[in-house]
């Protein structure tokens, strides 16, 4: 609407505020708040993806245990040890603040031809 290429305002924009730099570029206060929200949305993702990954686990846990005849003993809900399963937790925030700063710099950082 009011942009002709990413950061970089449309002369209808100009001729209403009479300045050319009226809003924010990507080195601003924006992207520092961009840059944050990418991170916790990958942080997000990779505690999403650990519960998937947990609850694989856990089911072929299960099965394998059926198939053998053992006795499985439940941690409250869970059939994980506890610190398993804060490990898994722990791997997927990690890995997913290392992927957020992988992709930030292949989509954001680097300048394409």
């Amino acid at each position: 609407m009011f942009f002709n290429t990413l950061g970089k305002p449309s002369s209808v924009f100009r001729l209403r505020t009479g300045r050319p730099s009226a809003v924010k570029t990507s080195n601003g206060q924006a992207n520092r708040i961009k840059h944050a929200v990418y991170l916790f949305a990958s942080i997000i993702l990779g505690v999403l993806l650990s519960f998937i990954a947990h609850g694989l686990i856990e089911i072929g846990y299960l099965r394998w245990a059926e198939s053998q005849g053992r006795i499985v003993p439940f941690y409250g809900s869970c059939t994980l040890l506890p610190a398993f399963r804060i490990a898994l937790l722990a791997l997927g925030v990690v890995g997913g603040f290392l992927l957020g700063r992988f992709w930030w710099r292949k989509v954001y950082d680097e300048k394409s031809d």
